[in-house]
């Protein structure tokens, strides 16, 4: 198991459980071998996670996972989106959603306080 926190970084499975504070899914056709195929978007926002939970892709583990201010995920179908009562407070709860089927999550922007850290090792 391992936690990505750089910007580009990606896990792929067939199953992928998501949290984030939005959540907003669009679907968008995509070719694949000459054929269109309706594939669905997500884009997390605010302190997102993904976690692969069933058949992680080559080179990737159960329980890899991706924590980011803003991830995309790509799949085949989004189970409904659940807003949690348990986690989050006030207005700020948190969403939780499945991506099946081909599942891939990248990192789009990076949490601040590991940009901060970055940008202060390039300057020295």
């Amino acid at each position: 198991m391992r936690e990505q926190y750089q910007a580009g970084a990606m896990i792929k499975g067939e199953q992928i459980a998501v949290k984030a504070r939005s959540i907003r899914k669009q679907a968008h056709p995509v070719k694949q071998n000459g054929k269109t195929v309706r594939r669905i978007s997500a884009k997390l926002a605010g302190t997102a996670y993904c976690v692969i939970e069933s058949q992680p892709a080559a080179a990737y583990n159960i329980g890899d996972s991706l924590k980011a201010e803003i991830i995309n995920g790509i799949a085949d179908k989004i189970g409904p989106i659940k807003v949690s009562a348990k986690e989050g407070t006030g207005r700020h709860k948190i969403q939780t959603t499945h991506l099946n089927g081909d599942a891939i999550c990248v990192i789009e922007r990076p949490l601040r306080y590991i940009r901060e850290a970055l940008s202060s090792q390039q300057k020295n």
